[in-house]
């Protein structure tokens, strides 16, 4: 039977989207290209650079637009503040925030900074602000560290490793759970509204 097709597929667009994400993120900046971001799902079998995919992208070409065209949006600053006092848009963002923060966690962090000023006093100086913040990171389950460098040039480096696991059930129902709210309802339309008007 039909219905019976329909939640075989919705069970199984349920579990594909209980399988998590790996985002590995791999930034150095003694190293060409210096941040390099990889996706990994269904256990490794997907297995995307995003940077390459990224530079594929950029190089297609854009449509040209009209000149003499200007886009009418129809957002102006009364539609803005409309939004804004929206009452209890703050909690839901709140909600959303909590939501998207519950659907991802950090497996590994490990970051080493090097920090360093032309003059080796003002290092001296900066580091005496940033160094407590060592013992900080050092309470964290990760492994960060700022250093000084007193080299003669000014001196920014970062090594930076990291997994993030994202649960795309978890980040649909969040995001789900705020589109259909009353506040997002009523967002919708003041700015369905707005651009209606405009079109007139």
């Amino acid at each position: 039977m039909w219905w019976s097709v329909i939640i075989a597929l919705v069970v199984l667009v349920l579990l594909v989207l209980c399988i998590p994400l790996d985002l590995i993120v791999h930034v150095n900046t003694n190293e060409s290209p210096a941040c390099r971001l990889r996706l990994l799902w269904l256990f490794g079998i997907v297995d995307q650079d995003l940077k390459k995919h990224r530079e594929k992208t950029a190089k297609k070409e854009k449509p040209a637009k009209a000149k003499g065209t200007k886009r009418r949006h129809g957002i102006t600053p009364a539609t803005i503040c409309q939004v804004l006092k929206t009452r209890g848009i703050s909690s839901q963002l709140k909600r959303l925030v909590l939501g998207i923060y519950r659907s991802l966690r950090i497996k590994e962090l490990a970051a080493h900074l090097k920090l360093g000023l032309e003059n080796p006093a003002d290092t001296a100086l900066l580091f005496a602000i940033t160094g407590p913040l060592n013992f900080f990171f050092s309470l964290l389950p990760y492994k960060i560290t700022i250093a000084p460098t007193f080299d003669s040039d000014l001196a920014l480096e970062a090594s930076i490793h990291g997994i993030a696991r994202l649960w795309p059930v978890l980040l649909l129902f969040a995001v789900a759970q705020f589109i259909f709210s009353v506040p997002a309802l009523h967002i919708a339309r003041i700015v369905i509204r707005a651009r209606w008007k405009k079109a007139q």
